[in-house]
């Protein structure tokens, strides 16, 4: 839009003005807020459409004939100083599109051949003419085929069917009648335009069966067209009846019938103006739509706009390129005063959630968008978007999306302007950012081609995030709003109508990784809008940018004060030995890890040494050193579970506190110790073996967690007569998954892997085949079922036994064996509506929470991360569900818990 000159103080007033309109007497700007945020396993995107282009001719429309200029909407390319057109708006024949509109046509209803029903009598059956007469035992009678009968058969008598949705979309209809010898034609149970007007050569007065047509005509038919008005017609099923009658009664003159019914469509829609553009989602996997808002405006006369805005705030929006709309209705109207006196820019918007969820991707309609159209200073100008946040089942990495949005004008008042905005609430991730990692969705209105930078002014309209210019192939730095739609400097084309200038909304979508100043962990972005001789109006900003996660590992091992060399590591029991153990790992992911905590259970036959808590490291500025035994001092305590058995945990990294993690940096390394002694006599040794973890949370909100376990053994274990060159064991379920990988074997006639419950008294579960002697490598499973082991720890150990039956063993190796979910509780139990189901989890998982009918089928089902201890979930999924038993069934990896339920 061309500038026009305004006091400094005025514009400066317009500019500063912050109110959403509440009545079209007021006029102002909508300050940016935040509304929507989330990290989730998805992202956004953003689509629309203009509603106007330039028409051929200085005046007309559609509805007159005039045409698109589609030179202009096409124009695009580099014409100095940032401009991409030489097109714009301003005193330009700005009229509507229209995807609906339909060019006048021809609409057969009954075409000649057609097939009817028919009947040759001796008299006139009664009430044939009516709709609900039944001709079931008529024949059916193809157009234009010749009766003969005998001379007693004088008249015969004929009836079709048709359907008309709106005979108000027809301007009218036409019938072409070819009968032989005479007719005359019913409508709906009626003579066809009135009594006497629906004849053809038959006399005027009353008609009987016995009638005779006025001429004969042999066998040639006579060719009358009748002109219906659409009145005539209902909407639904009609009936066309015709009597067609012999020249006098005893001839043998043929009878014939054959007839065409069109109805004449006018051009024109029933909607003001529409347009499309699809919404694009990933292919695979399942797309959830979290939040959608539409957004849509336009410039409008001051006088146009009704009480409280009511005309702005009502809008059509429809899933596809044809059928009905929906209606939906602003939550607000955002209106500025344009600097022409006559003229406001407004922006309205809805909160399109539910509808777009439900519909998915494709191809959505908007219309019946309010807007003045015409010739104009500054130019007239319409259209919408639509921003979509969505969750995707097939992602893997979280993306943290902020949605911003307000109405501002940035108007130049003959000089150059700029003005700064501040987004907070944004969360960017710790790691560095590649080009690709986030991407900006910027939408505006009102801006031109052909106006961007001058020799005085050569930044001219712009936008700066974190000071740096916002441009791509598509969009230069100069002229940012530039009309155009476009992703990372591609045009978008799946739109219609598919313009590449849209003269006066941009969406534009732009990596923004690096080059724009977007720092670790910033918690706002800086924008900053700029023009030189252009009147624009920027509405939404939406980030997404990829969490870079935590990767935090876990090694644990263990010293002896009576080993050889003593304080070595750990590989056998002595009696009151004391060990150390030492917990540690690095974060090697690129994210930082919140929440750091590290927990260790003492082992079964062992005591923990009391006051041996050591934090080493912590990260880069945690806190290290002797911690006491107590919680709530300081970063470690010991402490008793629930089953009454000993742990230890330690608060690790950079702002932990007595009670919570702290903050485990990119590379940051942790360091933790503590002691157990033996049992002071032998009867009691045995294996000393448990299970360290470490937790923390991603900025995403995921929960990381990783485990590692050592084993001391009484006994030095004679070493194996193969080279095992792995044997480990994980859960799956209720089963766990025993590996081993040999590269060596000698005389190996098969293994024998035994389990024990206490790490002392091993019984054997399973012989496996050995390989004689081998050099080759070969790689072993066993699935042990541990539906009936009750122990939280289970440990293996593997004997190879040669042919002359001599045994040699491996080390032993421990495996946790709780059960992911111990119980659930559900009350209240009858229910009415909703309940509440408690989950006892032994750590942090992911479950699937199901109800189910009791035939097994899956009524409802929810995934939830539940952390360790109890957790109370609400469940409203079966408010609508009749009365009668169901079951609620909990399911964590391969552990399932299921319980029965009544709703009264």
């Amino acid at each position: 839009m061309k500038k026009n000159i305004l006091p400094r103080n005025a514009i400066m007033n317009a500019l500063l003005a912050a109110a959403v309109m509440s009545a079209p007497a007021t006029y102002g700007q909508r300050a940016y807020n935040l509304i929507y945020s989330q990290n989730l396993k998805g992202g956004h995107t953003m689509f629309g459409n203009t509603s106007m282009a330039i028409y051929n001719t200085t005046s007309g429309n559609l509805a007159s004939g005039a045409t698109v200029n589609t030179t202009a909407m096409n124009d695009f390319g580099s014409y100095g100083n940032g401009e991409t057109s030489q097109y714009g708006n301003d005193n330009s024949n700005m009229q509507f599109v229209n995807v609906d509109w339909v060019a006048a046509y021809t609409d057969t209803l009954i075409d000649l051949g057609s097939t009817w029903k028919e009947t040759l009598p001796t008299s006139e059956p009664s009430g044939w003419e009516a709709l609900s007469f039944n001709d079931a035992s008529w024949s059916n009678y193809t157009g234009a085929t010749p009766l003969t009968g005998s001379s007693t058969r004088n008249t015969a008598y004929f009836r079709i069917k048709f359907n008309v949705t709106n005979p108000s979309a027809y301007t009218n209809f036409t019938l072409n009648l070819k009968d032989r010898q005479g007719a005359v034609v019913y409508l709906n149970g009626s003579e066809l335009n009135g009594s006497g007007n629906g004849r053809d050569n038959i006399t005027s007065g009353n008609v009987t069966f016995s009638t005779g047509a006025t001429l004969g005509r042999g066998t040639t038919s006579g060719n009358v067209n009748f002109t219906i008005p659409s009145s005539s017609l209902v909407a639904g099923q009609n009936i066309i009846t015709v009597e067609v009658h012999r020249r006098n009664q005893g001839s043998n003159d043929q009878l014939a019938l054959d007839a065409r019914l069109t109805g004449a469509v006018p051009a024109g829609s029933s909607v003001n103006n529409a347009s499309s553009a699809d919404l694009v989602l990933p292919s695979t996997g399942t797309n959830t739509v979290k939040f959608a808002r539409l957004y849509w405006g336009g410039r409008v006369a001051r006088t146009a706009i009704t009480a409280n805005a009511a005309n702005l705030k009502t809008v059509k929006l429809r899933k596809g390129s044809s059928g009905s709309y929906a209606n939906v209705t602003a939550l607000g109207v955002d209106t500025i005063a344009l600097n022409e006196a006559a003229g406001v820019g407004y922006q309205s918007y809805a909160d399109v959630t539910s509808f777009i969820n439900s519909n998915g991707a494709g191809t959505y309609t908007v219309a019946d968008i309010v807007a003045a159209t015409g010739g104009v200073t500054g130019g007239n100008f319409a259209g919408w978007s639509i921003v979509v946040v969505y969750e995707n089942s097939a992602q893997t990495d979280y993306y943290s999306t902020r949605i911003y949005d307000g109405y501002m004008k940035i108007y130049s008042g003959g000089s150059s302007t700029t003005v700064p905005v501040t987004l907070n609430g944004f969360d960017a991730p710790s790691g560095t950012l590649a080009a690709s990692d986030a991407y900006l969705t910027a939408f505006a209105w009102e801006g031109d081609a052909n106006l961007a930078a001058s020799s005085s002014n050569p930044a001219g309209d712009f936008l700066q995030i974190n000071g740096n210019a916002f441009t791509d192939a598509n969009n230069p730095a100069s002229n940012i709003w530039n009309g155009t739609i476009s992703t990372n400097g591609t045009m978008v084309t799946t739109k219609n109508p598919n313009y590449k200038n849209q003269f006066g909304i941009d969406i534009d979508q732009l990596q923004v990784g690096t080059g724009y100043g977007i720092q670790p962990n910033a918690s706002q972005v800086a924008i900053t809008f700029g023009t030189e001789a252009d009147q624009y109006f920027p509405s939404g900003f939406a980030f997404s940018l990829r969490m870079k996660p935590p990767v935090v590992s876990i090694a644990k091992t263990a010293t002896g004060n009576k080993q050889t060399p003593p304080n070595s590591l750990a590989k056998n029991i002595d009696t009151s030995e004391i060990f150390t153990y030492t917990i540690s790992g690095t974060n090697s992911g690129q994210g930082v890890a919140l929440g750091t905590m590290v927990i260790d259970s003492i082992p079964a036959n062992s005591t923990y040494v009391p006051g041996s808590l050591n934090i080493v490291t912590s990260g880069a500025t945690g806190v290290t050193g002797t911690m006491s035994d107590a919680s709530g001092d300081d970063y470690a305590f010991l402490g008793t579970a629930a089953n009454g058995r000993k742990y230890v945990m330690f608060y690790i990294g950079s702002s932990a506190s007595a009670t919570a993690g702290g903050i485990l940096e990119s590379g940051g390394s942790y360091s933790v110790q503590f002691k157990v002694q033996a049992p002071a006599t032998y009867p009691a040794l045995g294996t000393i073996a448990n299970i360290a973890y470490v937790s923390a949370t991603a900025q995403s909100g995921e929960v990381i967690t990783n485990q590692a376990s050592f084993v001391i053994n009484q006994l030095i274990s004679v070493p194996l007569a193969v080279n095992l060159t792995n044997f480990g064991a994980t859960k799956s379920g209720t089963t766990a998954i025993v590996n081993w990988t040999t590269v060596n074997e000698k005389d190996n006639d098969y293994f024998e892997l035994q389990r024990s419950t206490d790490g002392a008294h091993f019984s054997t579960v399973a012989t496996v085949k050995g390989n004689g002697t081998t050099t080759v490598q070969h790689s072993y499973e066993y699935r042990d079922a541990l539906n009936e082991v009750k122990s939280n720890t289970v440990y293996y150990r593997l004997y190879s036994v040669a042919f002359d039956g001599s045994k040699t063993t491996s080390k032993v190796i421990a495996v946790n064996n709780q059960s992911k979910i111990s119980d659930i509780n559900i009350y209240p139990n009858p229910f009415a509506g909703s309940f509440k189901v408690d989950v006892y989890a032994s750590e942090v998982e992911n479950v699937a929470v199901r109800i189910k009918n009791m035939v097994g089928q899956i009524l409802a089902e929810k995934n939830i991360t539940v952390q360790s201890g109890l957790n109370t979930l609400g469940i409203e999924e079966l408010n609508g569900v009749p009365q009668g038993m169901y079951i609620v069934e909990v399911a964590a990896g391969g552990d399932v818990v299921a319980k029965k339920m009544i709703k009264q």
